[in-house]
């Protein structure tokens, strides 16, 4: 079943009006979203084939893309839709979906239910990660992993298996470069997965903190210390599949999968296995051999 986000109170843009707009030159920049009017905004009469959640950096305090990269990705983007027959699709992106500037009361309470909502969408659309520099793509994707909303946008994605491209400023065909290059992206995601405790607000935070991950709004890292933790069970919630059960002392082989679904953090704990710790090494071809023993109680002085 293809996700449905309630397209009344969502702000996605359609993506064949978008590319309309673009070959008539009546759009240049990516619209605000006091701008998305019209056909241009997402309906809810439209059956869309997919839905895109667009994660990217803003490249200046007040414009996320004063050069029209970003731009440019998301048009060739919806010429390789158009030319595969999967539009009308539609997407959402923060500038364009979220009100922008001095709010009003009302904006600011779109505002905040989009700001709420933002683990929904990224679990149910198909990720688009635009990757800002013009240098060695990976070290700026590592450098893009620096941003409080972009870690936790992509680790959304990756953990609900919804991270589909990656797209890289420097590239002049940046679409048909995102075919052989997305792959290459996942590693530091998972390297990052690995060191990270997720499903503690505390401990999450101080890791954040540690690591050098920043918000504009410093008063927003909590926040996605929280999310974080919030979709952690959110995940496990919606998976249809039963977690696979481990008995204490055995190993067991399991897939990158049901390793991330156990959330298992750098101390080797679990909120689905308490009282126990887990050690896991990564197997040769893929997945891992993972060992959970019971914790050893505190000797009596």
């Amino acid at each position: 079943m293809v996700f449905q986000p309630n397209l009344t109170a969502d702000v996605f843009m359609d993506f064949a009006a978008f590319l309309a707009e673009i070959r008539s030159a009546k759009l240049t920049k990516v619209p605000r979203y006091q701008d998305v009017v019209g056909s241009l905004r997402a309906s809810s009469a439209v059956a869309y084939k997919s839905f895109y959640f667009i994660s990217h950096r803003w490249d200046s305090a007040d414009d996320p893309d004063p050069s029209g990269w970003q731009l440019e990705a998301l048009r060739q983007f919806a010429v390789e839709l158009e030319a595969n027959g999967c539009l009308p699709s539609c997407f959402w992106y923060d500038f364009s979906s979220l009100p922008q500037g001095t709010r009003t009361p009302a904006e600011e309470i779109v505002f905040q239910k989009g700001l709420a909502g933002l683990n929904a969408l990224s679990i149910g659309c198909e990720t688009i990660a635009l990757i800002s520099g013009s240098a060695d793509p990976i070290a700026d994707f590592y450098r893009q992993l620096k941003r409080g909303w972009i870690l936790c946008e992509l680790i959304v994605a990756h953990r609900s298996s919804q991270w589909k491209w990656c797209f890289q400023q420097g590239d002049k065909e940046i679409f048909a470069s995102a075919r052989s290059r997305t792959e290459r992206f996942r590693p530091p995601i998972e390297q990052v997965l690995r060191s990270m405790p997720v499903h503690d607000e505390k401990e999450l935070l101080a890791w954040l903190q540690k690591e050098g991950v920043e918000c504009t709004n410093k008063a927003e890292l909590p926040y996605l210390a929280h999310r974080m933790v919030e979709f952690s069970y959110e995940i496990n919630r919606d998976k249809t599949a039963v977690l696979p059960p481990l008995t204490k002392g055995t190993v067991y082989h399991l897939s990158d999968e049901d390793v991330a679904r156990y959330f298992i953090d750098a101390n080797g704990r679990s909120p689905f296995l308490p009282g126990c710790t887990v050690t896991y090494t990564r197997r040769h071809g893929g997945g891992y051999d993972v060992v959970v023993q019971p914790d050893t109680p505190p000797s009596n002085p």
